[in-house]
């Protein structure tokens, strides 16, 4: 069994331990589950920061979505074991559906579920 294999069968025990723990995903869009870290509360204000896991079926990542109203995204994956860590920086008023929608479907345009990324940096245009 090669690395990345045995990469992905811990990343898949971890994350099902935490779907089981948290009684599913809090939200499932199309192939994509994500598990909120944090509370999320009901004003959120720039700069603040919320963490998910994610699975899109074939790989496992880390998302930070941080509020800010320089609106970017970048797509890291570290040396070992670790997952892909994505950071979305975006201008928004509630975590919903759409929103983590619209995010995902950035970073799929950048193609992150490559595995062997080393670093990705995109601006996204303030809307």
């Amino acid at each position: 069994m090669n690395l990345i294999t045995e990469i992905l069968k811990k990343h898949k025990k971890d994350f099902e331990k935490r779907l089981d723990f948290n009684g599913g995903p809090d939200y499932k869009i199309g192939c994509w589950k994500f598990i909120a870290i944090h509370q999320i509360p009901k004003k959120i204000l720039i700069g603040n920061e919320f963490d998910f896991w994610c699975h899109n079926q074939q790989y496992y990542f880390l998302l930070r979505i941080r509020k800010s109203k320089l609106e970017q995204i970048s797509a890291t994956k570290d040396k070992g074991a670790l997952p892909i860590y994505l950071v979305a920086e975006v201008y928004f008023k509630t975590i919903d559906e759409v929103l983590l929608k619209s995010i995902i479907n950035q970073y799929e345009k950048l193609n992150i579920t490559n595995y062997t990324l080393n670093k990705i940096k995109k601006t996204i245009k303030n809307k």
